[in-house]
Formats: structure tokens, sequence, C-alpha cells
């Protein structure tokens, strides 16, 4: 059963308690009540935020919590960048200021660590969104392939790529959907969009399968990243994927009021080993990690 962005919300608040000299103000601005705030981290200083950096700040009260010693001063680092400057320099790439808060995922429990990650294989990565796993799978090694819908997040995927060109030749983007069947569907009548797009927009996508990618690039991956908002019920239950070695995806069964655990049992069928964990502050049985390996 899907549960509500307040309770979401109230679950975040509750843990910013702990991490922050000013949690009150912190959160009046993070729900859209204050226009500006200084955010007062017990961890790694204090960063000023103004009303065009609400999703950054997001990020950063998003990440705070979960924040790994080892990255507290990357993550200063980071934060201070983004805030100032139009390009933030990570440890391996560079990415432009607009929508770089998601990067920020890497300094806490990031969610994309393949067991076997060897240099050259090839991943698919559904839902890529600015770029930022496929940045990160390229700078070890790994051939990408990602596939985005949202024409805006598909275009600054390409000058985050852009700005990196030692890993350009490993990074292939394209603005396609991905589901079970291929046709072609406008970009607000996805469920998996409607954060990301603005009321007024409307344009036609073209879906593509699994099927499609292999035989139009003629390729042989063997990883298979998703994260398509709710997708990756119709693609696994529709789609065989046992043969790929490994697969990492969020699953967003709060979404469709639907049952990761149907695709866990679909997983083991196909001959994987599944291990389900939560994602941030989310119960489990609306968004959670699948991770199926052999």
């Amino acid at each position: 059963m899907k549960r509500s962005q307040a309770y979401y919300e109230f679950k975040q608040a509750i843990k910013l308690l702990k991490e922050l000299y000013n949690p009150i103000s912190s959160f009046l601005y993070y729900i859209g009540v204050k226009d500006n705030v200084i955010v007062k981290s017990k961890k790694i200083g204090s960063f000023k935020f103004d009303s065009s950096q609400r999703d950054l700040c997001h990020s950063l009260l998003l990440v705070l919590p979960y924040l790994k010693d080892s990255d507290k001063q990357k993550c200063k680092d980071f934060f201070n960048q983004a805030s100032q400057g139009e390009i933030v320099e990570l440890e391996k790439f560079k990415v432009v200021r607009e929508e770089c808060g998601i990067f920020a995922e890497e300094f806490c429990e990031y969610p994309y660590e393949f067991k076997n990650m060897e240099k050259g294989k090839i991943i698919l990565d559904i839902g890529s969104n600015v770029g930022d796993t496929a940045l990160d799978f390229a700078s070890k090694g790994l051939t990408v392939y990602g596939f985005e819908p949202v024409r805006e997040l598909y275009e600054l995927s390409l000058k985050n790529v852009g700005l990196n060109p030692h890993l350009k030749d490993k990074t292939n983007l394209f603005n396609y959907a991905v589901s079970y069947k291929k046709g072609t569907i406008s970009i607000d009548k996805m469920d998996s969009t409607s954060e990301y797009i603005d009321s007024e927009d409307s344009y036609e996508i073209e879906v593509i399968t699994l099927e499609d990618i292999l035989s139009k690039f003629n390729i042989k991956p063997t990883l298979l990243k998703m994260d398509c908002e709710g997708c990756e019920f119709d693609i696994i239950r529709n789609t065989d994927l046992s043969g790929f070695e490994e697969i990492i995806m969020e699953h967003h069964a709060g979404l469709r009021n639907d049952n990761h655990e149907d695709i866990v049992n679909i997983l083991e069928k196909q001959g994987f080993k599944v291990n389900v964990v939560p994602l941030w502050t989310f119960d489990i049985e609306d968004i959670g990690i699948i991770h199926a390996y052999k």
C-alpha cells in the first residue's frame, strides 16, 4: 500500500533532528514554506540556499542521515561547489550544476554496486536520468548504453558526458522509453515521468524493448540497471532476463499499488538469487532496491 508524501516527510524530519542545529527552519524550507535558508549540519558545516536551489537542498537533507564518515569531506566539497559554481568536479568526472544533486547519492549507501564490474563489460542503464549512473559505470571501465525518455533530463545527460571526453567513448545515451512492447507514447501519459516534467509538457517518445536494444546495437550486455519509476514491473513480467549475469533496480511498487514480491519470484524462477533492501526512509513495500545475481 502506498504511503503518503506527508508520511515520508515526517520520517525524514525525525531523522534530521539528529543531523541539524536548525532542523525547524531547514525543514520549512524543505517543504516549501521558506524561500531561503542556511542549513547548519552537525557533520559537514553550513550551506546557504535560495529559492532557486531547493532541489539541491533537498538532496543535502536526504543524504545527511546516511552519510558515510569516509565521505564527509567529499560531500562538503560537492555541496560547496554546487551551491556556488556552474560546474561541479567529482572524483572521476565533472557535471553541470543543474540537477546535480542526484550525484550526491554516491556519498551514502550507493545502490548500484554490482558484484562483477570487470572492465569492458556492457551494462544497460534503463532510466539514465542526467547521466549520473552512466558516468559512474563508465568511470569504472564499463561500456554503457543508457536510455532516458524525458527530453530535458536526456539533454542534461549529454551536457554531462560532454564535460568528460575521457568517458565519452564508453557512454552511449539515447532518448527512448523502454518497456515490454514497442510503440510510441505521450510523455505526459507516463506515470514514471510525472515528477520530472511540467504540466504543459506533451510530446511523443519512442518506446523500445530490451530485445530491440540488443538487436539495434548488436550488443550482448551482462549487467542491467533499472530505475524507471514503475516500468520495471512490466519489463520483468514480460521479458526473459535470464541472459543477464546481474541486475540491480529500484522497485516502485507504491507508485503502482503493486507488490514487489511478485517480480522477486519471477527473477528467482529465471535462475537468480535475489536480495531486497530498503532505500532511504521509504518502506520496503513502496520503494526498495532489488539485487538479482547468479
